[in-house]
């Protein structure tokens, strides 16, 4: 049927959102915005685990920034994006569930207007660029914060050795690929849903 397909073509991520950047400012607004896409889906639910990671993922990275005196070490650093990273995905899926959970409720309300089955999967799809995106910005400033903690090349004096912290660096951008790809998964997991709400409601 057409709108089973409608519904699955608007669940496709293109080529161009995946690749999609942000610059470092949309770290902070990241859960503001999928609280607003939220609110155009008429979908009653606050982001508010999204909203503290990336809260706290902010102040971290701010406070590195204003101590120049006492800075981490780079496998704080990096242990520290690791987690931030694990948080972010971790209440990414939990949002991606209670949507889903929510859309499914409200399809069996007949008293409620709701945007379309179409309409909600090209926010939802939103959603998702959204969020990995913002995956993929956090874990581009921790790797700059890692950066800039690279000794020379040599490896001399008392910090870590270069090689050691390219090598966290590589393993930081392989766990966020990660967990984009988690994300996504979570994401295309409502595409039956909204299939199903594309025909409770016509």
């Amino acid at each position: 049927m057409k709108r089973l397909q409608d519904v699955k073509q608007a669940f496709e991520l293109s080529e161009e959102e995946e690749k999609r950047e942000f610059g470092n400012e949309t770290v902070v607004q990241m859960a503001s915005i999928v609280s607003s896409q939220l609110e155009t889906m008429k979908i009653p639910y606050k982001p508010q685990k999204l909203e503290k990671v990336e809260a706290d993922i902010v102040t971290q990275l701010a406070d590195w920034k204003q101590e120049q005196a006492k800075q981490p070490s780079p496998q704080a650093v990096f242990e520290c994006g690791i987690r931030g990273l694990a948080q972010l995905t971790s209440s990414s899926i939990e949002l991606f569930r209670k949507v889903s959970e929510l859309i499914l409720l409200q399809s069996s309300d007949s008293s409620l207007e709701i945007p379309a089955a179409i309409e909600r999967s090209h926010t939802l799809n939103e959603i998702a660029v959204t969020i990995t995106t913002g995956i993929s910005s956090v874990s581009a400033q921790f790797a700059d914060r890692l950066g800039a903690s690279c000794p020379p090349e040599t490896g001399e004096g008392d910090g870590q050795p270069h090689d050691d912290v390219k090598s966290l660096i590589a393993s930081l951008y392989l766990e966020a690929s990660n967990c984009i790809t988690y994300t996504q998964d979570a994401f295309q997991l409502l595409q039956p849903v909204l299939q199903l709400n594309s025909l409770d409601t016509h």
